[in-house]
């Protein structure tokens, strides 16, 4: 079961979900994504993605909601400290993907997440509104 903490965090990853949210206008958590940034910039939390996300991000964007969110993400990634996933993290996540998914459903880029999160990262909160997070034990932040 994941762990929810209100603590505002020095750094916060963002899933992809988040990123999407606040991207797309038309996204029914929206701006529920605004108020949570508005937020983090009034705490200075610093913001952490990886490029998987971002990648996965831009596409749904592109194909949901079309070219202006994707190219505001784009214009954004300045603001961001982004991870690029090491070979071997992917090859650990591969098998990962396996162990995970014998009970539960999780998507490759979730694991990949979850395993930066939990070894590179150090458990550091997470920014999600995807509920398979809950399934895996990270700390989702919920301001």
């Amino acid at each position: 079961m994941a762990k929810k903490t209100k603590e505002a965090p020095s750094r916060l990853f963002w899933d992809a979900s988040y990123l999407i949210a606040y991207f797309a206008p038309q996204d029914r958590d929206h701006k529920r994504a605004l108020k949570i940034r508005e937020y983090l910039v009034h705490n200075k939390i610093k913001f952490c993605t990886s490029w998987p996300n971002i990648s996965e991000a831009a596409t749904l964007l592109l194909y949901h909601y079309g070219y202006s969110g994707t190219s505001a993400l784009f214009h954004a990634l300045k603001t961001f400290e982004i991870i690029l996933p090491l070979e071997e993290e992917y090859d650990r996540a591969t098998i990962l993907f396996s162990e995970l998914n014998k009970d539960q459903k999780l998507s490759f880029n979730d694991v990949l997440t979850y395993l930066l999160i939990r070894e590179r990262l150090k458990n550091m909160p997470l920014l999600t509104f995807d509920r398979d997070f809950s399934k895996v034990g990270l700390t989702v932040f919920v301001p």
